[in-house]
């Protein structure tokens, strides 16, 4: 009796009265790319096309992050950061196209924005995602660059957003009367000669949400400490129970 009682009282200590812990989490746009040009070749060749090529945008937000500018009021949220308003960046973003990989750390600008409006006092439903990062190399430095990735999936009909949790697991095709897109542009000089010079508009498909492989769920975090909790129990039963022994 007194085992399950220990059992329940971890449980309620890891679910409830523990301090939320930062976690990681994968927020994923596919579809395809259109009004593009790839005029140094950063994802094709030198002065290509990208339209009608396959994407995959990938978000990673890291939630709850001390200083990050965070806003609920029950029917929309978000998480932004970076330098541009002093405080930490929640999100960094990588974009795939032809099998390359290009990264946004979003150290300048990071937003993550959700709309639950449809049954819930609004118009529509949203997920907008937005990361930069923008400068120079050095004061004096002669680089200089601007990288941005966006990304939106927005409804006026189909209620696909049920809460304003960014991190709540999410798999959402996008339908014909949806408004999604998006877009990006890498650019980047060196004494105002352009090194790298790429832009393009997104038609998603298909977002989702996940928690970044390696990262335990909450449920998960309770079975580990409640696990340790009866370990530890076992452990002071036997050492109770050799006390007497070692004394005779």
């Amino acid at each position: 009796m007194k085992q399950v009682s220990v059992l329940f009282s971890t449980i309620a200590l890891a679910g409830f009265g523990a301090p939320a812990s930062a976690a990681s989490y994968l927020i994923t746009y596919e579809g395809t790319v259109y009004d593009s040009n790839d005029m140094t070749g950063v994802f094709g060749g030198s002065g290509s096309s990208l339209d009608g090529m396959a994407y995959t945008a990938v978000y990673t937000l890291t939630l709850p992050m001390a200083g990050v500018l965070t806003n609920d009021d029950g029917r929309s949220a978000s998480a932004r950061g970076g330098s541009v308003y002093g405080v930490p960046s929640p999100m960094s973003g990588s974009l795939t196209i032809n099998g390359v990989t290009q990264t946004i750390s979003g150290y300048t600008y990071a937003y993550a924005g959700i709309e639950n409006g449809l049954n819930n006092g609004g118009t529509f439903d949203q997920l907008l995602l937005k990361t930069q990062d923008k400068g120079n190399n050095s004061p004096s430095d002669e680089i200089h660059y601007d990288y941005f990735l966006n990304n939106v999936i927005f409804s006026f009909k189909n209620d696909f957003i049920h809460n304003t949790d960014l991190t709540a697991p999410l798999t959402y095709d996008v339908q014909s009367n949806d408004s999604s897109g998006g877009y990006f542009y890498e650019y980047a000089d060196f004494g105002n000669i352009a090194t790298k010079q790429v832009t393009g508009r997104f038609t998603p498909t298909r977002v989702t949400i996940a928690v970044a492989p390696g990262v335990p769920e909450p449920a998960s975090w309770a079975l580990l400490i409640v696990g340790f909790g009866l370990i530890g129990q076992s452990m002071r039963r036997r050492l109770s129970a050799a006390s007497p022994q070692a004394a005779s």
